[in-house]
This record gives structure tokens, sequence and C-alpha cells, in this order.
């Protein structure tokens, strides 16, 4: 298990690690400093090692190498107490060089880890709606995932959830909650229509980081809103909120070090 100082989160999870510089927004991230670190140690060589370069003006960028990480699978899988993870603190699970079935193999992990919950932040919210909608009811998929739970999990015993998500092809997770990072409004605009379209089971959380945030941003009209619904017999009219916008916010500002 990795701790971390995030303080929206409790630990973090990396099977994936390189990345691409999206927007503005990852200008200063914090993974590149981080991981240019841990590629200068021994023990962590291998999987953050050579995954940055300095641009002309001396700034350190990822370098576009992309890395899966099938022993990091089994990590939330290990832990038994309910944990809130942050998967891909270090990388973007929907990277375009991450493969379909490298992020179900992931996905298979957090459904058989029911116990804790997983936070999946992306700058490509695009490519994860298209992941979640064009896995439903693809039942080809279902003796890889059998396959890939025998040798990860092996003798693992799979509950009724679990059991649902094979056969239904059902690949939006109820301990899973959908996220996407904006800088601006720009970002905004453009990223949080795909958050929209990835579909969430009953009681699904989507969310959106505004860190780190460049720029003044106007989200009213994609949060959840309160709303009366019709007075009951005792004349009292019962809050509803609608679920099918965003339900969370984490705001940050940038410091040349990163996060801040």
């Amino acid at each position: 298990m990795t701790t971390t100082s995030i303080e929206w989160t409790q630990a973090t999870w990396n099977p994936v690690t390189g990345c691409t510089r999206a927007s503005a927004g990852c200008d200063h991230c914090y993974a590149v400093a981080k991981s240019h670190r841990l590629g200068s140690i021994a023990k962590t060589r291998a999987k953050y090692g050579g995954l940055t370069v300095l641009n002309d003006r001396g700034d350190r960028h990822f370098n576009g190498t992309v890395r899966t990480h099938e022993d990091a699978l089994s990590l939330p899988l290990r832990r038994k107490k309910p944990t809130i993870w942050f998967v891909n603190s270090m990388s973007d699970l929907f990277h375009r060089d991450v493969p379909f079935d490298f992020i179900d193999r992931v996905f298979m992990v957090m459904a058989l880890c029911s116990h804790h919950t997983f936070q999946v932040l992306t700058k490509r919210p695009h490519r994860m709606a298209e992941y979640l909608t064009s896995r439903v009811g693809e039942f080809d998929r279902i003796l890889p995932v059998m396959d890939a739970i025998a040798e990860i999990a092996p003798g693992v015993a799979l509950s009724e959830d679990m059991g649902s998500w094979i056969t239904d092809g059902r690949w939006s997770l109820r301990n899973v909650w959908y996220g996407t990072s904006i800088e601006d409004q720009a970002a905004a605009n453009f990223r949080i229509p795909y958050l929209l379209n990835c579909p969430l089971p009953p009681g699904g959380i989507r969310f959106v980081s505004c860190e780190p945030l460049l720029g003044p941003v106007d989200l009213s009209g994609w949060f959840t809103r309160p709303e009366w619904g019709e007075p009951n017999e005792q004349g009292l009219r019962p809050l509803e909120m609608h679920d099918d916008l965003i339900h969370w916010l984490i705001l940050g500002v940038e410091s040349r070090g990163g996060r801040a």
C-alpha cells in the first residue's frame, strides 16, 4: 500500500506509469518530478526510469513513454481494510497507449474489491466514456476476465456483485468514482460533457478536480441541484436530488513545484 498526503484520498494505486502532456494543467505536474526522482532509485527504476525529458527551456515533462504493470494489479486485493484509492496518481488510466484489455484487468480488480472505493481521475474523459459504453454487453470478454481472475486472484470467491459484473457486462461499478481534471473554462466545456456520458450505476459518483485551477470557471450548470418534490399526505415536500450531473468537487491552485 502506498500512503499519500493528497487530502481527498487515503492511498494511491499505480498500475500504469508515464504519460503525455494533455493541456496547460500538465505544465507543472507533480507526477513528473516524482517520476524523475523515483526513476533514479534502484528499487523503483524499472517502473519509473526513463519516463521524463527536459525541453528546450529546461522544463521537465513526461516523454510519452507509458508502461502497464501487471505486478501492481493485485495491490488492492492484499488490503482487507476498506480504503479509498486514487487510481493512477502518477499517470492516466485512459491514456491512448493503455490498451482496453489492460483496463479490463484494472476494472476486474476493482470489481473484486467491493470493500474499497476507487477514484479514477483522467484528463481524457472522452476515452473513459468510450471504454465504459463500448464494454456493455461484450460477452466475449467474460472468458479473458475469468482467466485473469484465476491468474491474479487464484481461489478467490466471487461475490454476487462480481458475478453480475461479469455476466451482465456491467463495466460501470458502484465502488468506482469517475472524475476528470479541468484547469479553466475551455477544459471544463470540453471534458465535462464526456464525463456526463460515462454511465453510472445507482448511487454512483462523478467528480471534477479543478487542480490546478488556472483561471475562472463557472460550473454551476453541471452540479447536482436540489429539487422539491410533490407534497405528501402531511403536506411536506420531499427534497430530491438530480443524479445525472456532478456530485463532488476538488479545488486547488498551482505552485511551481506542482499542486499547492
